[in-house]
């Protein structure tokens, strides 16, 4: 089911016969360009009411490409897929802090994605890059049973 792109046309149809009104658009990949399309997709759909989309939180541009970015009335938040770093701790990395802190005052929410293993560092990131953005933890999911699964979560604006 998921081994392939599902475009509006498709979901509009299912997801009002199941009562939705809205969806949220995620990025699946890590590059500009898909956040971009997406944005773009939100435009034109009414229905996609917000985009997370993807950037280089790391690049020492990344002030310029956020604002560019932030025009776009639909973009709510951003993520790095932080679950793919071989570094437990790459959240606590000062150019990625440096990166997580441009996004308050454009009023961007952080959809953070890591494993159980990178929990320590995801319980110290928010503190350390609370400041005046005042981010916080609003939900996480670390197992599944006796799995281990990804922790998905969200520091946003308070």
């Amino acid at each position: 089911v998921l081994r392939r792109d599902y475009l509006p046309a498709e979901l509009e149809p299912q997801m009002r016969a199941a009562g939705f009104e809205g969806t949220i658009a995620v990025q699946a990949q890590t590059s500009v360009a898909e956040t971009e399309w997406l944005l773009d997709l939100a435009e034109q759909h009414s229905f996609i009411r917000g985009v997370v989309g993807w950037v280089d939180l790391t690049d020492p541009k990344v002030g310029a490409t956020l604002e560019r970015l932030a025009r776009r009335r639909k973009l709510r938040a951003i993520r790095h897929v932080v679950q793919s770093e071989p570094d437990d701790r790459f959240l606590l990395r000062p150019e990625f802090i440096r990166g997580l802190e441009r996004l308050a005052p454009l009023r961007l929410a952080y959809d953070l994605l890591v494993v159980p293993r990178q929990l320590p560092a995801a319980a110290h990131a928010p503190a350390g890059t609370r400041g005046s953005s005042g981010r916080r933890i609003s939900s996480c999911s670390a197992t599944l049973g006796d799995t281990p699964a990804t922790c998905a979560l969200l520091l946003s604006r308070r």
